[in-house]
């Protein structure tokens, strides 16, 4: 792997809502749909031209996956549906609009470590540390990786060797980071 790049899925309609959605299934909204449809034309415009791309199951990154590989001209068939790049569970805050902890989150990840069933930071972490060692062995150059917000963090983290405490950089729906 010469090339890795990074999306973070659209807007979903938990997004819209506020709701936290790590392994709550939402899909996207109609903007999320036109955000990921542009990232798309806007990777096509810019030439990248992906040799694999690898998606988590979860239907707001798979739509995300499907939009960009449509523009792209990448078989949608071929996407590669990966669980490990799935959402960090966010437990007992899965679907429910906790505006503290959001806000408490935004400065520093671990704060939820807290609450009942959430994968810990250091969890989510040793993840993106997999996922990162499994995407080295592919045997493609250029790789688009689809997921979300939180993994997206963790795998950035990974791939800069940047420690758990460092600043909290969101992720934008549907904009595609170079990572490698």
């Amino acid at each position: 792997m010469k090339h890795l790049y990074f999306v973070r899925h659209g807007l979903s309609e938990a997004n819209k809502a506020g709701i936290w959605s790590g392994y709550f299934n939402t899909p996207l909204a109609s903007e999320g749909h036109e955000q990921a449809k542009l990232a798309g034309k806007l990777a096509r415009e810019q030439g990248l031209v992906f040799d694999i791309i690898l998606s988590s199951p979860l239907d707001r990154a798979h739509h995300t996956a499907q939009h960009i590989s449509h523009a792209t001209g990448y078989p949608i068939s071929d996407i590669v549906l990966y669980d490990n790049l799935i959402e960090r569970n966010f437990g007992e805050l899965e679907n429910t609009q906790n505006k503290e902890a959001a806000a408490k989150y935004a400065q520093d990840e671990s704060t939820i470590d807290a609450y009942n069933n959430v994968e810990r930071l250091v969890d989510l972490q040793w993840r993106a540390k997999e996922v990162l060692k499994y995407l080295h062995t592919l045997p493609h150059d250029t790789v688009l990786v689809v997921a979300h917000g939180a993994f997206g963090r963790a795998l950035r983290r990974a791939v800069n060797n940047d420690p758990l405490n460092s600043q909290f950089v969101a992720i934008q729906n549907a904009e595609i980071i170079k990572f490698i």
